[in-house]
């Protein structure tokens, strides 16, 4: 660099001659400092979960919106589907979903899965998308025997009642899932165990004092080898009577597994689950019928309103029974506000029908634009950006 600058000086003086050179000597010097400075290196910042939740953070703000330029705007749309593969599933059309830009990510749901599914997926997704697909289980203690077999030694949910032994365990499920390429952990359960229908041995407790703690120990552990935790399910499965994958069951009152899902969110958990739970004789949450996963009521007003929730809400599975008798609940689930749908029907279809409102609806285009970029900046988070 010296040898090129002094070039440049000796050439300037002779063209110039001695006296102009002298005149002009300290402007000259500055054009060459610029012309010869040399560019700094790029930022080479890797991004964590630590991340997700700081809103100020510029540099991952700029990342995010940097990839959420380049997607298409069904691109953008798909970034929020999240079907599943399970035991029945034919794999050639969850292939012919990513051919087609449909889909976002997808929940492992087959206890004989093969994770080089995953990377080969992942392979034929970066033909198409410029982001990685999320993949997601619900590994939680009391379900591992029907997840991950191998696993099925660890202890219950009920069983495991001291930090050490929750830590012990949760540091076990973080990494076989890290190892196997899954991001995205639908547990812990913050359910009060009061619920024996399906609730029951999936809970750390029967109220917020003996569940938060525990919970936070497992998330503490997911976050630790950079895998998402979540809470569910919101606003409180656990005390009321009855299944949702099988009906809808209803809170009759007051929200009291509020306190729970209120710790969580203070400590940045970066997902809740929505249940699919209807809320009646409450003058402020009666959702008229409607399960919560549906009502925008429950979803943006009090979930991300008055709770302050800034990371993902996604719904539990949409093709539970809870839902049988609700028309579209893919969009219905979205326009209420969350920003993932866990296991729609006709992802090509929902795509056009979100697009379509979003023609309709400004409010609602910049709010899918908004669950985008979470989205995206979750997988910034989780390094699933760069291929």
């Amino acid at each position: 660099m010296k040898t090129i600058t002094g070039t440049l000086l000796l050439l300037i003086g002779i063209l110039l001659g001695a006296t102009a050179f002298q005149l002009f000597q300290e402007p000259i010097n500055h054009w060459i400092s610029s012309f010869t400075k040399e560019e700094s290196l790029p930022s080479l910042r890797i991004f964590s979960l630590d991340d997700f939740s700081n809103p100020e953070d510029i540099e991952l703000n700029e990342k995010v919106e940097e990839i959420f330029i380049q997607l298409s705007p069904k691109q953008q749309v798909a970034q929020l589907l999240m079907p599943a593969i399970d035991r029945n599933t034919d794999i050639e059309n969850i292939r012919t979903m990513i051919q087609k830009e449909e889909i976002g990510g997808l929940m492992i749901l087959d206890p004989q899965y093969d994770h080089t599914l995953t990377q080969e997926l992942q392979v034929l997704n970066s033909l198409y998308n410029p982001t990685k697909l999320l993949f997601s289980i619900d590994a939680e203690p009391s379900l591992l025997p029907y997840r991950i077999p191998e696993l099925s030694e660890i202890p219950p949910t009920n069983q495991q009642n001291t930090i050490d032994d929750v830590s012990l365990y949760a540091n076990q499920i973080a990494q076989d899932l890290s190892s196997k390429n899954i991001h995205i952990n639908f547990a812990p359960v913050y359910d009060a165990n009061v619920n024996t229908d399906i609730i029951g041995n999936r809970s750390f407790g029967s109220n917020a004092n003996q569940i938060t703690p525990l919970a936070q120990a497992f998330n503490q552990a997911m976050i630790e080898f950079n895998i998402a935790p979540t809470a569910k399910h919101f606003p409180g499965h656990g005390l009321v009577s009855g299944d949702s994958h099988i009906n809808l069951v209803t809170i009759d009152g007051d929200l009291d597994e509020l306190d729970s899902f209120n710790t969580a969110i203070e400590d940045q958990i970066p997902l809740v689950m929505i249940g699919h739970i209807a809320i009646t004789n409450n003058q402020l949450y009666d959702t008229k019928g409607l399960p919560a996963s549906l009502s925008r009521k429950i979803v943006t007003n009090l979930l991300k309103g008055e709770l302050g929730f800034q990371g993902i809400a996604i719904t539990d599975a949409l093709n539970m029974g809870a839902l049988d008798t609700f028309d579209n609940p893919g969009l219905q689930a979205l326009k209420a506000g969350n920003d993932i749908v866990l296991i729609p029907s006709n992802e090509n279809q929902l795509i056009y029908e979100v697009l379509q409102e979003m023609e309709l609806n400004p409010e609602f285009k910049n709010q899918i634009k908004d669950s985008v970029r979470k989205v995206l900046r979750m997988k910034v988070c989780l390094r699933l950006t760069t291929y």
